[in-house]
């Protein structure tokens, strides 16, 4: 009777309030010398076609009080990537429970539709990416979170808050996988408004442990700071420094220190569209900067610009087009050229 209840309660909240969102990115990549050389010698070029993501997320309000969000993976062997139910009691208060994003750094909570080239290096390294640590979460995690927002303003007519917050505590690990430490990891991020709704800055951070093969509870300690100016049309900007220190375990006897960034600007023009009338078409040509040490000590900076140019001639499709170069001690990684189309449908 209990599994019966349950699962007509389930049903119950999907048939109440019911939203799909479906999200695809198909990505053509074109790379050239990747033999340490900016030639594009026939035996060094290489043509790749491969369908990046493919998602579909299903939300919806049961009632003013209680909602939920589910992402499904189409292409991945872990298919759900969020799960969780969020009590809504004030905008000063809410409470999440299940498998959410990390609250750290302004880029891990980002639609991925909206980067200009997809993450950058250090939020992939060490935000749960593809951590330095050996943790593979793609930024979620099992567990609680607590947000907010406070001091309502207005600004050239427009309402936001001065300051958002988000705690969460966390498992740790990687997707839809049990805590294997037996600890929790808890993790911080603050957003303040300071003039209008176009800007923010942001602090977080994500203190805990990790168990990963032959290392158990060993230490992983983030900080990261930035800002994000995202106006309608004109400039825009973001930018964040993100630090890490990890260790096999709590002695810090083999700790090592990380470290990161990246600024991105470009340039939004609006204009008409051919068809509806309406000025949601969107064109910016971007440049980016990025670095990061895995490990301080070593003196092995990898250094990453991008150029290119990202254009959205219809609602919730996006057309991207840019230029890599990756580096370390003055040797060329790799250079590349990047072609992308991005689907996003909201029903």
């Amino acid at each position: 009777m209990r599994k019966i209840f349950f699962r007509v309660c389930i049903l119950s909240i999907v048939l109440l309030s019911f939203q799909f969102h479906s999200y695809g990115q198909h990505r053509q990549l074109v790379l050239f010398g990747t033999n340490n050389s900016f030639s594009s010698v026939d035996n060094n070029l290489q043509h790749k076609l491969n369908i990046n993501v493919a998602s579909v997320y299903f939300m919806g309000d049961v009632n003013k009080y209680l909602a939920y969000t589910v992402r499904a993976n189409l292409f991945s062997d872990k298919v759900l990537s969020e799960a969780y139910m969020t009590l809504k009691f004030n905008k000063y208060f809410n409470f999440n429970i299940g498998q959410i994003k990390i609250p750290y750094t302004i880029e891990s909570e980002m639609i991925p539709s909206n980067l200009e080239t997809g993450f950058d290096m250090v939020i992939t390294k060490l935000v749960g990416y593809n951590d330095v640590c050996g943790i593979n979460s793609g930024g979620r995690d099992l567990g609680m979170s607590i947000s907010g927002s406070a001091f309502d303003s207005e600004k050239n007519g427009e309402h936001f808050n001065r300051l958002n917050y988000t705690v969460a505590l966390l498992n740790g690990y990687e997707l839809m996988s049990a805590d294997n430490d037996n600890r929790k990891n808890i993790t911080g991020k603050i957003e303040v408004y300071p003039y209008d709704k176009d800007l923010n800055v942001s602090a977080s951070f994500y203190k805990g442990t990790f168990t990963k093969n032959e290392i158990s509870n060993g230490v992983r300690d983030r900080v990261a700071f930035g800002f994000h100016y995202n106006p309608s049309k004109g400039l825009y900007a973001r930018s964040e420094y993100v630090s890490g220190v990890t260790a096999s375990s709590n002695n810090n006897s083999d700790k090592f220190r990380s470290n990161g960034a990246y600024i991105t600007l470009g340039y939004q023009f609006r204009f008409k569209p051919i068809l509806d009338g309406d000025e949601s078409h969107r064109l910016m040509p971007f440049a980016k900067y990025e670095f990061f040490n895995e490990n301080r000590a070593l003196n092995n900076q990898i250094n990453i610009v991008s150029a290119g140019v990202a254009y959205e001639p219809f609602k919730f499709i996006y057309l991207k087009s840019y230029y890599t170069v990756k580096w370390t001690n003055q040797t060329i990684l790799s250079n590349t050229f990047n072609i992308g189309l991005t689907l996003a449908v909201l029903h």
